[in-house]
C-alpha cells in the first residue's frame, strides 16, 4: 500500500486533507488556524483591557473595556467552535456549520472590536457576525447530535 502525505487528499466523504488530523499534531489545519486566531483575539483583548484600565481617555475608556470583553469571549468560542469541528466525524452539515461558526467568530470580533476602537462604523456588522457564528455554532452542534442519534 503506497504512503498517503498529510498534504495529499484522502479518499472519502469529506475528502481533503484540511479536514483531517495532522499526525504530527492531532489537530486539522483549520482547528489550528482558528486556535491561532483566538490566541490573536485573546492577546488583544487583555491588551484593550489594560489599555481602558490604565491609559485610555475617560471617553474612550468604556468602549475599550467593552471591545476587550467581546474579543476574550468570542476568543474562547472560537476555540470551542474549532474543537468540536475537529471532533465531528460523519455529518458533513456539522462540520460546514462549524466551519461557517468560526469564520462568523473571526471576522465578527475583527469588525466589531476594530468597529469599536477605531470608531470606523463596522461594529454593527460585526456584531451581527458574532450573532450570526453563535447561530451557526448552535445549529452545527445541533447537525451532530441529530447524527449521532441515527445509527
Amino acid at each position: 500500500m503506497a504512503t498517503r502525505h498529510f498534504h495529499q487528499a484522502r479518499p472519502g466523504r469529506y475528502g481533503g486533507a484540511m479536514n483531517h488530523p495532522s499526525p504530527a499534531t492531532g489537530f486539522s489545519p483549520v482547528t489550528l488556524g482558528a486556535i491561532a486566531a483566538a490566541a490573536l483575539a485573546g492577546g488583544t483583548g487583555v491588551g484593550l483591557g489594560a489599555y481602558a484600565a490604565h491609559g485610555a481617555p475617560a471617553e474612550l475608556a468604556k468602549g475599550l473595556a467593552l471591545a476587550s470583553i467581546y474579543a476574550l469571549l468570542h476568543g474562547l468560542a472560537l476555540i470551542a467552535a474549532a474543537l468540536v469541528h475537529d471532533r465531528a466525524a460523519g455529518s458533513l452539515t456539522g462540520r460546514w456549520l462549524l466551519r461557517a461558526s468560526m469564520a462568523a467568530f473571526a471576522l465578527g470580533m475583527a469588525l466589531f472590536c476594530g468597529g469599536i476602537v477605531f470608531a470606523t462604523g463596522t461594529a454593527p456588522v460585526g456584531g451581527s457576525l458574532l450573532m450570526a457564528g453563535w447561530l451557526a455554532l448552535a445549529l452545527g452542534a445541533g447537525a451532530l447530535l441529530f447524527k449521532a442519534g441515527k445509527p
